[in-house]
C-alpha cells in the first residue's frame, strides 16, 4: 500500500515539472533559432576574436618559454628581488631563443606552421617545473610591486599606467604600418620566412643590422600574424617597467618607482612604442637588465660573481639588438670599474675583463652570421657589402654635419619643447624627464648613504650613453634622434623622482613640493589625453572585431603608400621592381627592391652619370618596373637638410621618364610606377 502511494507521488511529480520543462525546452529551442539567424556575432567576428586569440596565445607562448629557459640560466639564489629576478630570467630567456632561432635559420630548417607550434609548446611542455617556478616568482614579484599605495599621489600615478597600458595594448593588436617595421623590422624576417632560410639582402642594408628580436619576431611570424612583434615589444616595454619600479625601491619607497615609470611613458613615443614592432624597448630592457645584474654583484660582493657574467650576457644582448648600444656597454663597462675601484687593481681589471669577454661572446653569433653573409662582422659597415659602398657609407651619417657646442648645450631643452616623429629628434621625451632632473640635486647631503650611492652609480652608468650620443650630434644632423637615448631613460627617470620625492619629505619645501607634483599631474593629464585621442582616432576595436577590413584599415592608415603596393601587386608575377626614395617594401608581393639608404637615383648618378647610361644598367640588373616615391624625392632637394641630391639630379630623372619609362600608374602626385622600356632604354 506505501509502495502505491509512493508511485503515485512520483508520478505526479512527474506530470507536473513535464510543463515547465516543455516550457524551457521551447524558449530553448527559440533562442537557438534566434540565435542562428540573428546572432550579433557575425562569422567575420568570431573569425577576426580567434586571430587575435591566436596572437595573443603565441606571445603569451614565447614569453613564458623565455622565463622558463630563463630559470635554468640565472635560477634563484641571491639576494635579487623577486620581480627584478623574474623580468632578469624573462629576457635571459629570450635571448637564448633568439640564438636557437638564428641557427635553424642558418641551417635553412624553418619548420611549417604547425611543426613550430608542436615544437614551442613541446618545450613548454617539457620545462613545466621550470616555467611554474618562474611563473611563481614572477607573480609574486608583481605582488610586491602593487603593494597598497599609502598615499593618494600613488593611487593616482598607479591608475594611470594601468589605464596607459591598457590603451597601448590595444593599439598593439593592429596590423603593422610604422615606418621602420616595414622597412625591415618585419620585412627581414619576412624574407628569410619566405626564402627558407637566412640568406644576405645586399638591397636592404638593415640587414646586416644584429637581429635578436627580429629572430623572435620571426618565430612569432610562424606561428601566427605579424601583428604578434607589437605585443613581443610591449611584453619588453613591460619589463622595463618592472626592472623601473624595482630598481627604484632601493631609495626606499614605491612612490618614486610608480613616477619614474610615469616619466617615461608621458613621452608619448615612448608610450606609442609600446604597440610598435620596433626594438627600441627592448634594447632599454637588456640595458636595465645589465644595469640591475651590475648593482646585485655590488650587493653580494665576491660570493656574487656570477652576477658579472650575467652582466656580460646581457651586454652582449645590448649589442645583438642595435648597434646603438655601443655607448650603453661603455657605460656598463665604466660602472663596473668604478664599483670595484676600493679593492685591489687586479680585482677590478678582472672584473671588467669578465664583463668584456662575457658580452664580446654573446655578441659573437651576430658577427658570425654576418662574416658568413655579407662577409663583413659588423655588416653593412667596415669595409661594407655588395650593396653598401663607400659612398653609402658616406650617406649614411654625413659626417660634419653635426652641432656646434652652443647647439649641443640647447639640445636638451629644444628635444624637451619641440621633439617629435616629423623632425630631426625623431621623438618626444615628455616634459618630467629633463624637468625633474634638477631636484635631485636639492638636499644631496641630507640623503641617507644608501640612497645618494645608488643614484650616484645610476648617474655613472648614464653618463658614458649620453657622451657618446652628444659626441654623435656633434658629428651627424642624422645622429641627434632622442630615441637613441631611450636604454639610459630609466635611470635618469629614477633620478629625477628620488628627486622630487626627496623634496616632499621636507616640511619646509612642503609647498613647492606640491607646485612640482600638480605639474606632474597635468603632465599626465595631457598624456592621457594625448594618448586617449590617438586610439579614438585609430579605432582600433573595429580592426580587431573585424567590422572594419584590413584593406580598409591599411588604405586608411598608409594611404598613398598602400595604394601603390596594391599596384605594384597588380603587376605581372616576374616584375622585378625598383623603388626610388622608398625604403619600405613590406607589403609588397613582388620582387621589389627598396631604396634603404633613399639614394638609388643620387648613387645611380654618381657612379653610372647619365639618365641613358643609368637605364642601361637597371635593365641589365633585370629590373622591369620603377617605383617613384614623388613626395619623398622632392622633400629630399627642398626640405632635407645637407642631403646632396640637387635639381639638376632631378631634371635628370624628367629626362629618364620620358626616354626610358612608361607611365602605369599614378596616386595623387604621390607615387607613380613605370615600366621600365628597353627601347629607351637603348636608344
Amino acid at each position: 500500500m506505501a509502495r502505491s502511494v509512493d508511485s503515485i507521488g512520483k508520478s505526479g511529480g512527474l506530470r507536473a515539472r513535464l510543463g515547465p520543462l516543455l516550457a524551457v525546452v521551447w524558449l530553448l529551442s527559440l533562442f537557438m533559432a534566434f540565435a542562428l539567424v540573428q546572432m550579433p556575432v557575425t562569422q567575420a567576428v568570431a573569425a577576426a576574436i580567434g586571430r587575435v586569440a591566436v596572437d595573443v596565445t603565441a606571445v603569451a607562448l614565447m614569453a613564458a618559454l623565455g622565463g622558463a629557459v630563463g630559470v635554468l640560466i640565472i635560477g634563484h639564489t641571491g639576494t635579487v628581488t623577486l620581480a627584478t629576478r623574474a623580468a632578469l630570467q624573462a629576457l635571459m630567456g629570450l635571448g637564448a631563443l633568439s640564438l636557437a632561432v638564428l641557427v635553424v635559420g642558418m641551417a635553412g630548417l624553418f619548420p611549417p606552421r604547425w611543426l613550430a607550434w608542436v615544437l614551442t609548446i613541446g618545450l613548454l611542455t617539457a620545462l613545466h617545473r621550470p616555467l611554474f617556478d618562474w611563473w611563481k616568482g614572477f607573480v609574486a614579484g608583481l605582488h610586491q610591486l602593487a603593494d597598497p599605495p599609502d598615499d593618494g599621489l600613488t593611487r593616482w600615478l598607479r591608475c594611470s599606467v594601468l589605464l596607459l597600458l591598457v590603451l597601448t595594448i590595444v593599439m598593439a593588436l593592429l596590423p603593422p604600418t610604422k615606418w621602420d617595421a616595414l622597412v625591415y623590422h618585419l620585412t627581414v624576417p619576412q624574407h628569410y620566412l619566405d626564402a627558407g632560410r637566412i640568406l644576405p639582402l645586399a638591397d636592404n642594408h638593415f640587414s646586416g643590422f644584429p637581429q635578436l628580436v627580429e629572430m623572435l619576431y620571426l618565430w612569432l611570424m610562424l606561428l601566427a600574424r605579424p601583428h604578434t612583434a607589437a605585443l613581443l615589444h610591449a611584453v619588453f616595454g613591460s619589463l622595463v617597467l618592472m626592472l623601473t619600479l624595482s630598481l627604484a625601491r632601493r631609495v626606499g619607497n614605491l612612490r618614486v618607482g610608480w613616477l619614474a615609470v610615469i616619466v617615461l611613458l608621458v613621452s608619448d613615443t615612448f608610450w606609442a612604442e609600446f604597440h610598435w614592432p620596433y626594438v627600441d624597448l627592448a634594447l632599454t630592457a637588456y640595458t636595465l637588465a645589465a644595469l640591475a645584474a651590475v648593482l646585485v654583484w655590488r650587493d653580494e660582493g665576491e660570493a656574487g660573481r656570477r652576477w658579472l657574467i650575467y652582466a656580460g650576457l646581457f651586454t652582449g644582448a645590448m649589442m645583438g639588438v642595435k648597434y646603438t648600444a655601443a655607448g650603453y656597454t661603455v657605460g656598463v663597462g665604466v660602472l663596473v670599474l668604478w664599483l670595484a675601484r676600493r679593492g685591489e687593481w687586479r680585482g677590478a681589471l678582472r672584473a671588467g675583463v669578465m664583463v668584456t669577454l662575457v658580452a664580446v661572446a654573446a655578441f659573437l653569433p651576430w658577427m658570425i652570421k654576418n662574416t658568413l653573409i655579407d662577409h663583413n662582422p659588423l655588416a653593412p659597415f667596415l669595409w661594407g657589402t655588395s650593396g653598401f659602398d663607400a659612398l653609402d657609407q658616406w650617406y649614411y651619417l654625413r659626417p660634419g654635419t653635426g652641432l656646434s657646442l652652443l647647439q649641443l648645450l640647447a639640445v636638451p631643452l629644444q628635444a624637451t619643447v619641440f621633439g617629435h616623429e616629423g623632425n630631426a629628434y625623431q621623438a618626444t621625451t615628455g616634459v618630467l624627464l629633463t624637468g625633474l632632473l634638477p631636484f635631485a640635486a636639492i638636499g644631496w647631503r641630507q640623503r641617507d648613504k644608501t640612497s645618494r650611492s645608488f643614484l650616484m652609480h645610476l648617474l655613472i652608468f648614464a653618463l658614458p650613453g649620453l657622451i657618446v650620443w652628444f659626441a654623435g650630434a656633434a658629428t651627424s644632423w642624422f645622429l641627434m634622434q632622442t630615441r637613441l637615448l631611450y636604454p639610459i631613460f630609466p635611470a635618469l627617470a629614477i633620478v629625477g623622482a628620488a628627486g622630487l620625492d626627496a623634496v616632499r619629505q621636507r616640511a619646509e619645501l612642503a609647498t613647492l613640493a606640491r607646485l612640482a607634483e600638480i605639474v606632474v599631474l597635468l603632465a599626465l593629464a595631457l598624456a592621457v589625453v594625448g594618448s586617449g585621442l590617438q586610439v579614438v582616432r585609430a579605432a582600433p576595436l573595429r580592426m580587431v572585431l573585424g567590422l572594419e577590413s584590413e584593406e580598409d584599415y591599411l588604405l586608411g592608415e598608409l594611404g598613398a603608400h598602400y595604394a601603390a603596393m596594391q599596384a605594384v601587386n597588380q603587376l605581372p608575377e616576374d616584375a622585378h621592381v625598383l623603388f626610388l626614395w622608398e625604403p619600405r617594401t613590406y607589403y609588397c608581393e613582388r620582387a621589389c627592391e627598396p631604396d634603404s639608404m633613399i639614394n638609388n637615383w643620387w648613387h645611380a648618378r654618381e657612379t653610372l652619370g647619365e639618365p641613358r647610361a643609368i637605364a642601361r644598367a637597371w635593365q641589365e640588373r633585370g629590373y622591369s618596373h620603377v617605383l617613384i616615391y614623388e613626395t619623398g624625392g622632392r622633400f629630399l632637394i627642398e626640405d632635407e637638410p645637407y642631403d646632396p641630391m640637387t635639381e639638376a639630379d632631378w631634371q635628370a630623372l624628367e629626362t629618364l621618364r620620358g626616354s626610358a619609362l612608361t607611365l602605369v600608374w599614378g596616386e595623387l602626385d604621390a607615387y607613380t610606377l613605370y615600366a621600365l622600356s628597353p627601347e629607351g632604354a637603348g636608344s
